[in-house]
């Protein structure tokens, strides 16, 4: 009956928001965060409890949807969003308490990047630039609609040293990130490389005896909390 009633209001909405759907998807591709997605006068940002993407509706449709299931508010969305993805210790005494304080650093951490900005060179060291050979690269991509991430990943090869860089690099901040190379973005077969220097900005991490046939995913993870911020699959 749900199902059913999810689908009718699904292919309304649809219709009411075909108009729009081209500005929406210029928006998202341009790598926009979903919060400041803007729609045409007369239509509201939801986001479909289906798979949680944005849509434009009607105004005068949103509370009905709401009501409905179809569609969820931005806030609800995010509260639900973050307690599913944040995995709390399993002996935590107060969860209500810990997940409360747990979002508040969560917020805090996303309105607040931090820089870093590191040269090339810097790994370099008396070695010709010109023996620089990129063995693999990859393309960052964030987790979710609420954890961002774009620009380059880098392994590279000079003399006897290999190191991952990250070019053109952003993520949304978080308390505690970590930088992980694993097999197919498991964190849990993973090597933790080091805590990741900055949220924005170029970067370099050492690599020590890596088979970079079994570890082809680099992951920025959230340690306390268990949460995938963003990846990179290397080629």
């Amino acid at each position: 009956m749900i199902t059913l009633v999810g689908t009718t209001l699904f292919q309304t909405a649809s219709a009411e928001s075909i108009e729009q759907n081209i500005s929406l998807k210029k928006q998202l591709m341009s790598g926009i965060d979903m919060h400041e997605i803007q729609c045409i006068n007369g239509y509201d940002l939801v986001l479909k409890t289906t798979d949680w993407s944005p849509a434009c509706c009607k105004s005068s449709s949103v509370d009905q949807l709401i009501q409905r299931g179809w569609a969820s508010d931005q806030d609800i969305m995010h509260d639900k969003m973050i307690e599913s993805m944040i995995h709390l210790p399993e002996d935590t005494i107060n969860k209500d308490e810990s997940m409360t304080k747990a979002k508040e650093m969560m917020k805090e951490a996303s309105e607040n990047p931090t820089l870093i900005s590191e040269d090339i060179s810097e790994m370099i060291g008396n070695n010709d630039a010109n023996e620089i050979q990129v063995l693999k690269m990859g393309e960052f991509k964030g987790a979710d609609f609420f954890h961002n991430a774009k620009g380059i990943s880098k392994i590279i090869e000079i003399g006897d040293q290999t190191f991952l860089r990250f070019e053109m690099f952003e993520v949304t901040n978080g308390p505690d990130l970590r930088v992980y190379i694993t097999p197919d973005g498991d964190v849990k077969k993973g090597i933790h490389l080091d805590k990741l220097k900055g949220s924005t900005g170029d970067q370099n991490y050492i690599l020590d005896n890596v088979d970079l046939g079994t570890y082809d995913t680099v992951v920025i993870y959230c340690q306390p909390f268990g949460v995938y911020f963003g990846q990179s699959e290397l080629s």
